[in-house]
């Protein structure tokens, strides 16, 4: 899904892109990780949500991912989004007021 790995015949490989980020300095995987999450539809259309209006709520990002992926826990996709978006320091989710913001 983000192109660090290869998987040929039973075997793990990582990618070009896969052995930077190995190699980098932890500020720089965050770069290399907000580049690659940024290449999900998800990460990107929420991302220009935040650009156009400041924020996203959580409604809004439930409904992009039940639309998109259907047969998903919606709940756990939204887990693992928050958490990789605060990974490479994309956005931040407030649990109060259930919005992403810029970070």
């Amino acid at each position: 899904m983000l192109y660090l790995l290869d998987t040929p015949k039973r075997m793990v490989v990582l990618t070009p892109d896969g052995e930077r980020f190995v190699k980098a300095s932890p500020p720089e995987r965050k770069v290399i990780w907000r580049d690659r999450i940024l290449n999900l539809r998800l990460f990107h259309v929420v991302n220009a949500m935040i650009t156009a209006k400041g924020e996203a709520g959580r409604d809004f990002v439930l409904e992009l991912i039940v639309l998109h992926m259907p047969f998903e826990s919606y709940e756990r996709v939204f887990e693992t989004m928050v958490q990789w978006a605060r990974f490479g320091d994309l956005f931040a989710y407030d649990e109060g007021s259930e919005t992403f913001t810029a970070q």
